[in-house]
Protein backbone atom coordinates (compact mmCIF):
# COMPACT_ATOMS: atom_id res chain seq x y z
CA UNK A 1 0.00 0.00 0.00
CA UNK A 2 2.76 2.33 0.72
CA UNK A 3 4.34 1.73 -2.39
CA UNK A 4 1.74 2.24 -4.75
CA UNK A 5 1.10 6.07 -2.61
CA UNK A 6 4.86 6.34 -3.12
CA UNK A 7 4.68 5.42 -7.19
CA UNK A 8 1.18 7.73 -7.09
CA UNK A 9 3.06 10.30 -5.86
CA UNK A 10 6.06 10.39 -8.08
CA UNK A 11 3.75 10.42 -10.23
CA UNK A 12 1.84 13.31 -9.53
CA UNK A 13 5.10 15.04 -8.97
CA UNK A 14 5.79 14.23 -11.96
CA UNK A 15 3.15 15.64 -13.69
CA UNK A 16 2.85 19.09 -12.03
CA UNK A 17 6.90 19.82 -13.09
CA UNK A 18 6.11 18.40 -16.56
CA UNK A 19 2.67 21.36 -16.27
CA UNK A 20 5.05 23.64 -15.21
CA UNK A 21 7.33 23.66 -17.75
CA UNK A 22 4.77 23.61 -20.76
CA UNK A 23 5.25 26.40 -23.08
CA UNK A 24 2.35 28.99 -23.08
CA UNK A 25 2.54 32.25 -24.78
CA UNK A 26 1.14 35.25 -22.74
CA UNK A 27 -0.45 38.16 -24.33
CA UNK A 28 2.49 40.12 -24.77
CA UNK A 29 4.30 37.44 -26.27
CA UNK A 30 1.61 36.83 -28.77
CA UNK A 31 1.46 40.61 -29.63
CA UNK A 32 4.95 41.15 -29.69
CA UNK A 33 5.60 44.04 -32.33
CA UNK A 34 2.31 44.23 -33.73
CA UNK A 35 2.61 48.26 -32.43
CA UNK A 36 5.62 48.97 -34.26
CA UNK A 37 4.02 47.37 -37.54
CA UNK A 38 1.17 49.49 -37.24
CA UNK A 39 2.86 52.22 -36.07
CA UNK A 40 5.61 52.14 -39.63
CA UNK A 41 2.80 51.76 -41.82
CA UNK A 42 0.58 54.55 -40.31
CA UNK A 43 3.63 56.90 -41.39
CA UNK A 44 3.69 55.84 -44.34
CA UNK A 45 2.40 58.65 -46.53
CA UNK A 46 2.42 57.07 -49.84
CA UNK A 47 2.70 53.25 -49.86
CA UNK A 48 2.85 53.09 -53.76
CA UNK A 49 5.72 55.33 -53.58
CA UNK A 50 8.40 52.48 -54.38
CA UNK A 51 6.93 51.33 -57.12
CA UNK A 52 6.84 54.55 -59.01
CA UNK A 53 9.95 54.55 -61.51
CA UNK A 54 9.42 58.10 -62.95
CA UNK A 55 11.83 60.89 -61.69
CA UNK A 56 11.56 63.11 -59.03
CA UNK A 57 11.39 66.80 -59.44
CA UNK A 58 12.66 68.86 -56.93
CA UNK A 59 15.08 72.07 -56.87
CA UNK A 60 17.64 72.28 -60.14
CA UNK A 61 21.82 71.25 -59.79
CA UNK A 62 22.24 75.29 -59.47
CA UNK A 63 19.56 75.56 -57.01
CA UNK A 64 20.42 72.83 -54.84
CA UNK A 65 24.63 73.75 -55.04
CA UNK A 66 23.57 77.51 -53.83
CA UNK A 67 21.87 76.47 -50.90
CA UNK A 68 24.60 73.93 -50.13
CA UNK A 69 27.13 76.30 -50.03
CA UNK A 70 25.06 79.26 -48.26
CA UNK A 71 24.46 76.40 -45.51
CA UNK A 72 28.22 75.83 -45.22
CA UNK A 73 29.34 79.18 -45.06
CA UNK A 74 26.84 79.85 -42.31
CA UNK A 75 29.17 77.76 -40.16
CA UNK A 76 32.43 79.79 -40.99
CA UNK A 77 31.03 83.15 -40.07
CA UNK A 78 30.33 82.28 -36.64
CA UNK A 79 30.59 84.94 -34.15
CA UNK A 80 31.82 85.29 -30.57
CA UNK A 81 29.02 85.16 -28.34
CA UNK A 82 28.78 88.46 -26.11
CA UNK A 83 29.58 87.98 -22.72
CA UNK A 84 27.30 89.48 -20.18
CA UNK A 85 28.50 90.61 -17.00
CA UNK A 86 26.24 91.32 -13.74
CA UNK A 87 27.45 93.83 -11.37
CA UNK A 88 25.68 94.68 -8.13
CA UNK A 89 26.51 97.90 -6.12
CA UNK A 90 25.17 99.13 -2.34
CA UNK A 91 23.45 102.23 -2.25
CA UNK A 92 25.99 104.55 0.74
Amino acid sequence: MKKKCLVLLWLVIGFMFLAGCSARLSRLEVDYGTSHALAKQNQTLNAEAGKRLEPVYGLNGQAAQSAVEKYQKGFGSQTATPTKTLSMTTGK
